[in-house]
């Protein structure tokens, strides 16, 4: 099996650790992710490098373990003769060195030197620190030294660009893009599902939906929001989606693979004057003649809705909740389960 460190951020660990569990289960068969803080460690079989930094919202980066030599062998053993065939002629390349237990910065500098004099001698391989076609980590610990290669992310900075007040058509119910990324990756949505929200509003989590190659279907009963949603939708140059203009307590939907929702909540914006936790009752109960069987729910709701209840009350096992202080006052809470 491979080995690969995980880097998820600070910004909301837990649910950082909760979306890349659920990639990984998603992505692979046989695999084993433990976490210690926000560092992970995946083994498998398979490769999730292309995957993950390109759907995991809160992913700083993966690394790929190539090798590890015990903290008291000569450093030049850590770059073995089938590592150093594996780097192209005149390719070009970048080392760093951390180490996890303060090494002064001339122990972590000297072990770079090291590193890339090596790798230049032997491969012909050239410096390359603003933009390397291989980027090599060497992790200095109590016990050993690891050398990996790693992966930054590569939809974090697509992310950052997505800000809600920037959308064709901005309303400020609009669901941040790293929020609705995560959500859908916790909803395990793959590639061609087709994915409902059934209370889409300006469409914020409908464009993330697209962006990882799913169809997204909205539903909302203003068509004011309908049409900003199909505005935003049209600027992310999305072709295959389906809005509707409707009412949540009766989805004119047969058929989905998964619900990834997020309900007016922290006021009472209703359909036809009711209260938010109705409207979510409402759409669990609707969800097995809707959702396919193996499909999971997500959805995002204030703590003060008492959506935990509601989905007990259903008798219905919740696989993710995760609470997310969002200011005094209001804790945002997303669920994840199937019906």
């Amino acid at each position: 099996m491979h080995e690969y460190l995980i880097d998820i951020s600070g910004e909301i660990p837990h649910l950082g650790k909760a979306e890349v569990d659920s990639l990984v289960e998603n992505h692979d068969g046989v695999y084993n992710l433990t976490w210690n803080g926000t560092d992970g460690t995946l083994k498998t079989q398979n490769n999730p490098i292309e995957f993950l930094i390109d759907r995991a919202a809160y992913l700083k980066r993966i690394v790929k373990i190539l090798n590890k030599i015990p903290r008291d062998t000569l450093i030049a053993h850590l770059m073995d003769k089938d590592i150093l065939s594996r780097i192209a002629p005149f390719s070009s390349f970048s080392v760093r060195t951390e180490s996890r237990i303060n090494d002064s910065s001339e122990v972590r500098e000297r072990i770079t030197r090291k590193i890339g004099a090596k790798i230049k001698s032997v491969s012909g391989a050239k410096v390359c620190l603003d933009y390397p076609e291989r980027k090599f980590l060497v992790i200095m610990d109590s016990s050993e030294i690891i050398l990996g290669e790693y992966y930054n992310s590569r939809v974090r900075p697509k992310l950052r660009k997505l800000k809600t007040g920037m959308r064709r058509y901005f309303h400020p119910s609009m669901m941040n893009a790293f929020l609705a990324r995560s959500m859908c990756n916790l909803a395990g949505v793959k590639k061609g599902n087709i994915v409902l929200d059934p209370f889409c509003g300006a469409g914020g989590l409908l464009c993330e939906i697209a962006d990882v190659g799913a169809i997204p279907v909205g539903i909302d009963l203003s068509w004011k929001l309908v049409n900003g949603a199909r505005l935003n939708l049209e600027e992310d140059r999305i072709q295959r989606y389906g809005l509707v203009q409707g009412d949540a307590f009766s989805i004119p939907i047969e058929r989905c693979d998964c619900i990834v929702t997020d309900p007016p909540y922290g006021r009472c914006s209703s359909t036809r004057g009711a209260h938010s936790k109705h409207l979510v009752r409402s759409l669990i109960e609707q969800a097995p003649e809707i959702v396919k069987p193996t499909g999971k729910i997500c959805i995002g709701a204030s703590s003060k809705m008492n959506v935990d209840q509601i989905i007990e009350d259903f008798d219905i096992s919740t696989k993710y909740k995760i609470s997310i202080p969002v200011h005094k006052g209001l804790i945002r809470e997303i669920f994840v389960f199937n019906v």
